[in-house]
């Protein structure tokens, strides 16, 4: 799969079907790749982690997704950030679309073919939920991060106590779009 330089429309780029429930169409630089997915009901994306970061944006439908320790429900407008080598999981257990940001590109993407991770199943089996992570009445917040005049990332255990935060000259406390205080 060949990068683009200059000028493009996302949508006259090819479709690759992967799978029967999973197809998405990549667009490639040198130092980035998008990957626009589209994913069937009761796919399962297993346990895994890159070198590369990630970034990922909902555009439709639902996804269940595992950061590390943490799982949240996520829906369109939400968006995760994962760190290279930070271990993932998705359930979709309805149609979704998804868009997903790669530094630097993943070369196994070039390749073609269905990511081995990938599973399709009439049944998803589901993680144990273990204390401390977030029930289903948690899923109303965002999921993991979200964007705007306060872009948060919701990881308190990986970027700090909000005490660490006080410190630092360039952070405040702000409302937030659900009437919350957060540090930005």
């Amino acid at each position: 799969m060949p990068t683009l330089v200059g000028f493009g429309a996302f949508a006259a780029l090819s479709e690759e079907q992967t799978s029967e429930k999973v197809s998405r169409r990549i667009l490639s630089g040198d130092q980035g790749m998008v990957v626009w997915w589209s994913i069937g009901a009761g796919v399962h994306v297993e346990p895994h982690s890159h070198a590369n970061e990630q970034i990922v944006w909902m555009l439709k439908g639902k996804m269940e997704f595992r950061l590390g320790s943490e799982q949240r429900v996520c829906g369109p407008g939400d968006v995760v950030v994962i760190p290279g080598g930070m271990e993932h999981e998705a359930w979709f257990r309805e149609d979704t679309e998804v868009i997903d940001f790669f530094a630097p590109p993943r070369d196994d993407f070039l390749l073609g073919g269905k990511p081995a991770y990938m599973s399709e199943a009439e049944q998803i089996r589901r993680r144990p939920v273990r204390r401390g992570d977030h029930t289903s009445s948690e899923f109303s917040r965002p999921p993991v991060a979200r964007l705007g005049p306060c872009a948060v990332a919701e990881f308190p255990d990986v970027i700090g106590a909000a005490s660490d935060f006080e410190q630092h000259p360039h952070v405040r406390l702000a409302p937030d779009n659900y009437g919350d205080h957060r540090w930005c």
